[in-house]
């Protein structure tokens, strides 16, 4: 097999993770949209050894020789492969795993001796490390220790000097940065007599415990302290940040989450794919998991979020049954709409002291996206599988109805639009 194989195969597994080896099916499929349908032949041959278990028996093997002869034997005896492309296939496994293996040993110890020594780069990616491997305790310390110096460079390479940044702070938490909202009943959806409603919108009651949400939508000074980037179309500190995806946002949640001492609200494994996942357009399909019992922050589910902005109203509009320029920033079509997002707080809260609840910028939901069933629920988490994520609010360049509480659009998970931005919920 080629070295350009063997170089495509090994930036795959040390982007995915070594554990999707054991998984061969799932392996076998991810691969063959990394390498965009290239290497068919190759890629098939490939999860043949893995199904063979020839990956496994490399990482515990004292005797790689050894293993090597009795696997090209088994390939040979039990699938039927040809003794050439046996011995190709086993030879590929061998030097794919130790160079990961030996890569991540080394990436590892150096990251470890930087870190001790008070490099808070060091000391973040280390965090990260651990992160991925799901050992909280230890991301968590990690973190913090890197937060007390440097919290900026979260996404600079580990090639580059490890010299410290300047220091940043860390993202505002003060009490008054949330709302506690009290658990309740209301009616979610919209009557069949609310102009513009859609057939989606059917009304149903709808059961919620207490929770927390933001006060405003995530800043793109917050998001950039996190995340160590800006993507947003719109540039500005106290703007609200977008050009971010659903998993963007389920990342700045667990990340912000670690740096404030905060058990991370979700298991992120981005080397499985949801299976509940039916979107052909996602490129990620990262399966995604709440932590039940979690202290850190999350996405609001999309009851959590049409109760915030009711805040006990019945209307079309936390401001009644119209809503005007001069209380949310949308695209009026007057002629002169101003087309860009606006600051966060600029314009009236609602009776719960929550901002900006219509326009300015859709917020993403954890829900998968479906038509409500009209059945009464409590606590609910919407449909277990679906293609598209919901999101809520209407934007900047949306006209009246689409800022409705009762509207709902929906998107795939991966898309990032100017359009898009966040919320943070916390359980209550």
């Amino acid at each position: 097999m080629t070295a350009e194989f063997h170089s495509l195969l090994t930036r795959f597994i040390k982007e995915t993770g070594i554990e999707i080896l054991d998984r061969p099916e799932q392996c076998k499929e991810a691969l063959r949209q990394y390498a965009k349908d290239g290497y068919k032949r190759e890629i098939r041959l490939f999860a043949i050894g893995l199904e063979a278990g020839c990956h496994q028996e490399f990482l515990k093997s004292a005797e790689p020789e050894l293993t090597k002869q009795m696997l090209v034997k088994k390939l040979e005896d039990d699938f039927g492969v040809s003794s050439a492309y046996a011995e190709e296939t086993v030879n590929l496994i061998r030097s794919v795993i130790y160079t990961t293996e030996r890569s991540e040993k080394i990436i590892a110890a150096e990251l470890e001796r930087n870190a001790r020594a008070g490099n808070p780069r060091a000391q973040y990616e280390l965090g990260r490390l651990y992160e991925s491997q799901g050992n909280y305790n230890e991301a968590l310390r990690w973190f913090q220790e890197a937060a007390k110096q440097d919290v900026g460079s979260y996404e600079q390479s580990l090639n580059e000097d490890l010299a410290p940044l300047p220091a940043k702070e860390k993202p505002k938490t003060s009490s008054d940065a949330f709302i506690r909202i009290k658990g309740g009943d209301f009616m979610m959806g919209s009557p069949a007599s609310e102009a513009n409603r859609r057939e989606d919108e059917q009304q149903h009651s709808v059961k919620l415990n207490a929770f927390f949400i933001g006060k405003f939508p995530v800043t793109q000074e917050e998001y950039e302290i996190v995340m160590g980037l800006n993507p947003s179309n719109f540039q500005g500190s106290r703007l609200p940040v977008e050009k971010i995806s659903w998993y963007d946002a389920i990342e700045y949640c667990n990340k912000r989450s670690l740096l404030e001492g905060l058990t991370p609200a979700y298991d992120i494994n981005k080397s499985r794919y949801d299976i509940n996942n039916t979107n052909d357009f996602d490129k990620n399909k990262w399966l995604v998991t709440p932590i039940e019992g979690a202290t850190g922050y999350r996405l609001p589910t999309e009851a959590e979020w049409e109760y915030a902005c009711r805040a006990g109203t019945k209307t079309p509009y936390h401001t009644g049954d119209v809503i005007s320029p001069a209380q949310a920033n949308y695209n009026d079509k007057s002629g002169t709409p101003k087309l860009c997002t606006v600051k966060v707080g600029s314009y009236p809260h609602n009776a719960w002291g929550l901002y900006e609840m219509h326009g300015n910028i859709y917020e993403w939901c954890w829900d998968w996206y479906s038509a409500f069933s009209g059945a009464s629920s409590a606590a609910p988490l919407g449909s277990i599988s679906g293609t598209q994520r919901v999101l809520r609010g209407g934007s900047w360049n949306k006209s009246f109805e689409y800022l409705r509480s009762a509207a709902r659009i929906c998107s795939t998970p991966s898309l990032r639009s100017s359009e898009f931005g966040i919320r943070l919920a916390k359980n209550g």
